[in-house]
């Protein structure tokens, strides 16, 4: 897939930014795709994992080599996909929600649900379901 882009430069300058301590240095496998009329866009998800699929050089692979390394995509879902996902499983989403993945072993997932309703309950957060992608 070939990418459109604008190619942008950033000069940083401890006047323009809080100095953290530290010099700059390079993020390799740091990317950043937005539409900047702030439309959402399926092709925009297509670009981020063209983008994802691209940055095996950096050696963000799990010892099976065929696993990923946690790199991944950041997404603003609208509420609307939210609440119809949760009416889907009879639940009424209140205003306010939080939402959590999680990857189960496959050999105790009833353990470690149980250990993540345990510690939301410490919270006293209430999870209201789990839904498998």
């Amino acid at each position: 897939m070939d990418l459109p882009y604008h190619w942008c430069q950033w000069q940083s300058s401890s006047r323009v930014r809080p100095n953290w301590g530290h010099p700059d240095h390079d993020a390799c496998g740091t990317g950043f795709i937005a539409r900047l009329g702030g439309h959402a866009g399926h092709d925009i998800i297509d670009y981020a994992l063209t983008a994802l699929e691209r940055l095996t050089h950096r050696g963000g692979v799990d010892a099976d080599g065929a696993s990923g390394d946690g790199a991944g995509l950041l997404a603003g879902l609208p509420r609307d996909f939210f609440k119809a996902r949760a009416a889907e499983q009879g639940i009424d989403l209140p205003e306010q929600f939080g939402l959590g993945f999680a990857f189960f072993p496959s050999e105790s997932v009833v353990a470690a649900k149980a250990a993540i309703e345990a510690a939301a309950d410490q919270e006293r957060l209430r999870i209201l379901g789990w839904r498998c992608v």
